[in-house]
């Protein structure tokens, strides 16, 4: 009996010392290939904001450790912070989502953290770091096309290689919000849907628009509110979700749906001078939101291009609306991309008037008007636009 109750007190030992009983969450870690000066910035994500928690210097070996609290379960960055190395900052970061009493172990290259992390111990901050992972990889196939779009310009195959840019564009964008979509679906309990829902292009366009997308916003709400109904980040989503609804079933607001009448722009030029929407009524015209520096708008411009060549003399405008905030840039994207319809702006960046009146929240963004000013279809691009456009000029 004796020797029973020693070994039972020699395995709660061992157990006791293989899973430490915190109060709290710890992370422990180990940087490959850190070195002196190296540095990492804690921040915890907010619903709208960060916030730095603390910054960590590893050991001479690459270890370091972060121990803390929390109210709820809460999702945090780790990043690299060392601009001497060549590492990109903008990429070089992990996700974690974190609770009390999770202790996780996570081991990296210090100058790659989320392609070369493998994380211990809890399986939300590993479903983040696939996302991450996706979401980069995404990135970089963009920058990619953006380079050979760059690269074309002068070409006389221009707008042969900007079709064909296009398509691919679009076919990178499709298979990204696919695995996103998978992702919300196989885990319909887990906060890190949240962080799917907030995965971005560049810093205002999102994988998931409201417009196109409100049903996988409603779906994460429904599914995450029995569980986390006091947790900051739904209360965040449930305000979005609640006035998103308002707003779409305001009678005020029928009028940018199909079918609805649009309402007037009138905004200056680039020669400052002051164009209404309304005086070019009485032909089909495309209402585009763009910026110069939305490389999706940019890679848009030459399909614009070619459907105004075709058929603007048979009753086909263009109301170009910029969302830019530097007049220079703005019209140097004009000249460059020799665009050669109307152009207006505010130069307010997202506070733009025209914008808020439409409710754009991602751009390219674009309205058909008919010739009596109503809305006959929303955000054609590439070739939806250009077989649009065929069949009401056949």
């Amino acid at each position: 009996m004796r020797n029973l109750l020693f070994a039972s007190i020699i395995l709660i030992f061992f157990f006791s010392c293989k899973h430490e009983i915190i109060d709290g969450y710890k992370i422990e870690g180990r940087l490959k290939n850190a070195k002196a000066g190296d540095v990492l910035l804690f921040e915890k994500l907010l619903p709208t904001s960060v916030l730095a928690i603390d910054t960590i210097k590893p050991d001479a070996d690459g270890n370091f450790k972060i121990k803390g609290k929390l109210k709820e379960p809460s999702f945090f960055i780790l990043r690299q912070i060392n601009l001497n190395r060549k590492s990109s900052e903008k990429l070089n970061f992990v996700t974690l989502l974190l609770n009390n009493g999770e202790q996780i172990f996570l081991k990296a290259d210090i100058a790659n953290l989320n392609q070369s992390s493998t994380i211990d111990g809890d399986n939300e901050s590993a479903s983040l770091r696939n996302l991450d992972s996706r979401i980069k990889l995404t990135l970089r196939s963009i920058d990619s096309l953006a380079s050979l779009y760059r690269a074309g310009r002068n070409k006389p195959q221009f707008d042969s290689i900007s079709a064909k840019l296009d398509k691919a564009y679009k076919k990178i964008i499709f298979y990204q919000k696919q695995y996103s979509i998978d992702f919300i679906r196989n885990n319909p309990h887990s906060l890190a849907t949240i962080y799917a829902l907030s995965q971005q292009i560049d810093p205002q366009n999102y994988v998931f628009k409201p417009a196109e997308d409100f049903a996988y916003f409603k779906m994460v709400f429904d599914s995450l509110k029995k569980y986390y109904h006091q947790h900051e980040q739904i209360k965040n989503l449930e305000r979005f979700v609640t006035d998103y609804e308002q707003n779409i079933s305001n009678p005020a607001n029928q009028f940018i749906r199909l079918g609805g009448e649009a309402p007037n722009i009138a905004l200056r030029n680039p020669d400052g001078l002051i164009v209404s929407m309304s005086s070019i009524k009485g032909k089909y015209v495309l209402l585009e939101f763009w910026a110069s520096w939305c490389t999706p708008c940019r890679a848009e411009n030459p399909n614009l291009l070619r459907n105004y060549d075709k058929y603007h003399r048979k009753g086909f405008e263009i109301y170009q609306v910029s969302l830019d905030n530097d007049h220079d840039q703005w019209t140097d994207a004009i000249k460059d991309d020799n665009l050669r319809w109307f152009q207006v702006s505010d130069l307010k960046y997202w506070e733009s008037a025209a914008a808020k009146l439409y409710h754009v929240q991602a751009i390219p963004a674009n309205y058909l008007l008919d010739p009596n000013g109503r809305i006959i279809a929303i955000n054609l691009h590439g070739d939806e636009l250009t077989k649009k456009l065929d069949q009401i000029f056949k």
